[in-house]
């Protein structure tokens, strides 16, 4: 069978071929709701829930495969309360109180632990992030890579898990420095070898003239383009984000920047020359386009999952994506074929636990999914720009953009802008959170116009009030906490819930369980009247919003 090439000229992209239809014969055409895929994520899901203290000393019991197994239970499960989850969250929490020690911290435990707190709560665990996302910004490499401590030369495998926690940490309004992101897409551009394919330990020519790499392998290629892909998305190469939707339901978020773009958007660097960045795109999905098989020489699962992130943002940025894509369902049948009777997959040394996860995350098209709901939850970015550098530095003027500054923003300026926010819009560049005024007086009034947006504000305001409110740990916030509990978005009732649990120092809550979905009316209603009943408890004459 051979597969029509679909040929679109843009800044960032030349020739799109079928993976597939180069490698196999025609496969039967799978999605991650399929029945054949459910059961075969069930059974990886079941062995490691009762397999995973056997590994606790290997690879598991580091925080990268804490959190990479974590990260497949939140995503099957949808529930940020599982044993494996917490687990995780908890290692994350001592490897930061520790400050991110190297050793068993390399880069690739650093970016899967923001990629996994991102994932589960990124609210909530924000502080952790930050943390980790510090330490990964002081291991970056004159050169703009990542590698071991003791290594001078760029590490591949490592740069996209910091360029993925990069990614992560900017999309939930987490301060991301544009040199940063710059260095490290320009040494990717450079390590790149002739035939578009990347090395292991990159041979870097000081120069865009591309030699010969070492050890290019599936995971590698996979590794270096994926990570070139969110470099072009980051630096504005690919438009931000869109509310509009293809025609197959999937967001437009990474739509390529072309002739017929919008004219407002497009790069916010000149660092970066587009032309290289072009051909190197184009480049590295004509190595992928030619392979004979998928089938890796080593790491084969490692790869399948760096494979899924490429393809979910490569097909996404191209437009042009398919809900069964050949090289989704040849991994299917693959998978199926080669899992073993436990319901495991192995294929590396860091052993099936760690080889399932991967697996897991490649069947429920882990990517993909995230990229949908960032999209989502982000909306459009003014003024065509990914986003600050740092969002503890902007403004906003009197036409309403938001400029940078070196003062701290004007919250009576953030506070009318939310107040005044159109609800289809996201203005991204206002911090999640607002920090309020230390006068007394002011700081009171600006509690009451928060409270009363979290019950009549657009959407960002009402998240962003409620974020605000839940960190300020005054009782009377407490009412208005317990009424956004029923509030119709799953990321307001979260950050509510959240907020209830700081102020009240009850951990655990009253039972509530936020996922991905608004909890139903019976389990928001039966969760705020025990709040009532504990405000009262401490408050009896205290007034409840009805």
């Amino acid at each position: 069978m051979q597969s029509s090439a679909v040929v679109r000229q843009s800044v960032v992209g030349a020739v799109i071929v079928g993976i597939a239809g180069c490698l196999v014969p025609q496969a039967s055409a799978y999605t991650p709701e399929s029945p054949e895929v459910r059961a075969l994520v069930k059974k990886g899901v079941t062995y490691i829930e009762q397999n995973y203290k056997k590994e606790s000393v290997g690879y598991y019991g580091r925080m990268g495969g804490m959190c990479l197994v974590g990260m497949a239970m939140y995503k099957y499960h949808g529930n940020p309360n599982h044993e494996l989850v917490q687990a995780a969250v908890a290692k994350c929490r001592a490897v930061c109180k520790a400050r991110v020690p190297w050793g068993e911290n390399s880069n690739y435990s650093v970016g899967i632990a923001i990629i996994f707190l991102a994932e589960v709560d990124a609210s909530l665990y924000r502080p952790e992030i930050e943390v980790l996302l510090n330490a990964l910004m002081k291991r970056q490499m004159s050169n703009g890579a990542w590698s071991y401590s003791d290594h001078k030369t760029g590490d591949t495998s490592q740069t996209q898990y910091a360029v993925l926690g990069m990614w992560m940490a900017g999309r939930q309004n987490i301060a991301v420095p544009q040199t940063s992101i710059e260095r490290v897409c320009s040494w990717l551009m450079r390590v790149q070898a002739p035939n578009g394919s990347w090395g292991y330990q990159g041979k870097d020519p000081g120069s865009y003239q591309r030699v010969k790499q070492d050890k290019e392998t599936h995971s590698l290629a996979a590794a270096g383009l994926g990570s070139t892909y969110v470099c072009a998305e980051l630096l504005g190469f690919i438009s931000p984000p869109k509310e509009k939707k293809s025609d197959n339901g999937i967001p437009a978020a990474l739509k390529q920047v072309g002739d017929d773009a919008e004219k407002k958007t497009g790069p916010i660097t000149n660092k970066i020359p587009a032309q290289v960045l072009r051909q190197t795109l184009s480049s590295g999905d004509r190595w992928f386009d030619s392979l004979r098989t998928l089938q890796a020489t080593e790491y084969q699962h490692y790869f399948m999952y760096a494979l899924e992130r490429y393809m979910s943002f490569r097909e996404i940025a191209q437009g042009e994506s398919k809900k069964d894509p050949d090289w989704y369902n040849w991994g299917v049948e693959y998978l199926g074929k080669t899992q073993a009777q436990n319901g495991s997959w192995k294929s590396c040394e860091a052993g099936p636990v760690i080889d399932s996860s991967f697996a897991v995350l490649f069947l429920l098209r882990s990517t993909q999914k995230s990229i949908k709901r960032i999209v989502k939850e982000s909306g459009v970015t003014r003024g065509g720009k990914y986003l600050p550098e740092d969002l503890t530095k902007i403004a906003v003027d009197a036409s309403g953009q938001v400029k940078d500054t070196k003062e701290t923003p004007p919250i009576e300026l953030l506070m009318q802008s939310l107040e005044e926010g159109d609800i289809n819009s996201i203005d991204s560049s206002i911090p999640a959170q607002l920090t309020l005024s230390d006068d007394p007086a002011k700081r009171a009034n600006e509690l009451i116009r928060l409270r009363r947006m979290v019950m009549n504000g657009a959407y960002q305001a009402r998240l962003t009030a409620v974020k605000t409110i839940g960190r300020d740990r005054d009782i009377d916030n407490i009412p208005v906490l317990i009424f956004a509990l029923s509030d119709p978005d799953y990321r307001v009732v979260k950050a509510a819930q959240n907020g209830l649990k700081y102020i009240s120092r009850r951990i655990e809550g009253f039972g509530l369980k936020v996922g991905d979905e608004r909890p139903s009316k019976p389990q928001y209603v039966a969760a705020q009247n025990k709040w009532k009943d504990w405000y009262r408890s401490i408050r009896p004459d205290g007034a409840l919003i009805e």
